[in-house]
């Protein structure tokens, strides 16, 4: 990459001693990197907001990588950061033969609190809203970017805060970003005072949070950077998502608190709107499971589908039945394939085949029980179980896969079955 006189190849050491100084709070090293106006108090808080930030992204295990525009470089983390957070950047500028955490082509004025790790830049534009979106109002201090050819933004609403001991205005502005493509999208807050938010709804950590928070009882997660209050200072900044017990976000509700002059907390700020998603957007894809597919050498025909999520083990169980047949020689075999446990085969051909069945119906049953089973306990619900069911001339008749997962407090869910008839 070039420098364009920017000696890049110099960041990588810079950023490492960025790192350090943010987790040891090194107070003469982060200094350098902002503007002299920013107050002793304020500082304090950027200090602790770097280190906090800093550790979750090192404990995340992703590798940032660099992206250079003129005399800015963003240092851009993306993958599982916890907390459903897929994205994370941290800009510098070079100026006069340094690294600055601030862009020194702007006013004195320009240059608030959000200084610390992973804080949203400016926005370019207000957004041009729809019909039923939250118009933002000219004064905001900080608003969502405006909608693109690739992305459409709709504004959600702001919140505002002015902290009095520091002379600071906190801000936040929920949007949602739907790339116009693929109709993916992501809840975003762009924020002033604290860091910016980006929760991607598809991601599986979202689901694995709620799951987590579900089973000690909680029916919303915190999602973000927040800044929680603690003794002498009631500051708060959070997005809370909300959601049932099928782990459905079901609203979002943000707080924003700030200081008086006295220290004390000032009314809270809080705004609560619908989750953005369509029912079920925080779902994982349409099958936790497919079969294979087919060849020259064997043709595979889709029979059945079954899944369930077991929220106390944090896991999808997901079952695919389907016709696997021989074009050379006619010969097919009827498979299970599964996430989270064994699949199953059954060959009908086969003389156990038969025999199977023959000493089920001696014992007067009308079906088989084949494949990976798992039984119901007394602490534990759960249950998979295939069943090949037989007419009293002993010839298959159709296939029952069942599936019992359980809910937060452990208790069932209503079974799940889902029934094919005998392919042959």
């Amino acid at each position: 990459m070039a420098t364009d006189g920017s000696p890049l190849d110099s960041f990588k050491a810079f950023y490492e001693d960025y790192c350090r100084a943010c987790k040891s709070r090194d107070a003469a090293f982060l200094r350098k990197l902002l503007p002299g106006s920013v107050p002793d108090d304020e500082f304090a808080f950027v200090l602790e907001m770097s280190r906090q930030s800093m550790e979750a992204l090192e404990a995340s295990g992703v590798t940032p990588t660099l992206a250079k525009t003129n005399d800015r470089v963003d240092v851009v983390y993306q993958g599982d950061l916890g907390d459903g957070m897929t994205e994370f950047t941290i800009d510098f500028y070079f100026h006069d033969g340094q690294w600055l955490k601030y862009d020194p082509s702007l006013p004195p004025e320009a240059h608030g609190p959000s200084l610390e790790v992973g804080a949203a830049p400016p926005p370019e534009a207000p957004p041009a809203p729809g019909p039923t979106a939250f118009v933002p109002g000219p004064d905001q201090a900080v608003a969502a970017p405006a909608s693109t050819d690739r992305a459409s933004i709709t504004p959600l609403g702001y919140l505002e805060a002015r902290d009095v001991m520091s002379s600071v205005t906190y801000a936040l502005a929920p949007y949602v970003e739907e790339q116009v493509a693929s109709g993916k999208w992501r809840l975003r807050v762009s924020a002033k005072g604290a860091a910016a938010t980006n929760l991607d709804p598809a991601h599986p950590s979202f689901r694995s949070n709620m799951a987590k928070a579900a089973v000690k009882g909680e029916d919303s997660i915190l999602v973000g950077a927040s800044i929680a209050p603690k003794e002498g200072d009631p500051r708060c900044v959070e997005t809370r998502v909300h959601f049932d017990e099928n782990l459905t976000p079901l609203r979002v509700a943000m707080r924003l608190v700030a200081r008086n002059a006295d220290g004390s907390a000032t009314e809270p700020q809080v705004l609560t709107f619908p989750w953005p998603a369509p029912a079920g957007g925080a779902a994982g894809p349409a099958q936790v499971v497919e079969p294979p597919k087919s060849s020259t050498s064997v043709e595979v025909e889709q029979l059945a589908y079954l899944n369930g999520y077991d929220v106390v083990a944090d896991k999808d169980y997901g079952f695919v039945a389907y016709k696997e047949t021989r074009p050379q020689t006619g010969n097919w075999v009827l498979k299970i394939k599964a996430k989270s446990t064994a699949g199953a085969s059954l060959d009908p051909s086969h003389p156990s085949f038969v025999r199977n069945v023959e000493t089920a119906a001696k014992k007067g049953e009308d079906h088989v029980v084949f494949g990976f089973r798992m039984e119901p306990k007394e602490d534990d619900p759960r249950r998979v179980e295939n069943r090949l069911y037989f007419d009293g001339s002993l010839k298959p008749t159709r296939v029952d896969m069942h599936l019992v997962v359980r809910k937060a407090d452990g208790s069932a869910r209503e079974e799940q079955v889902a029934s094919f008839p005998w392919p042959a």
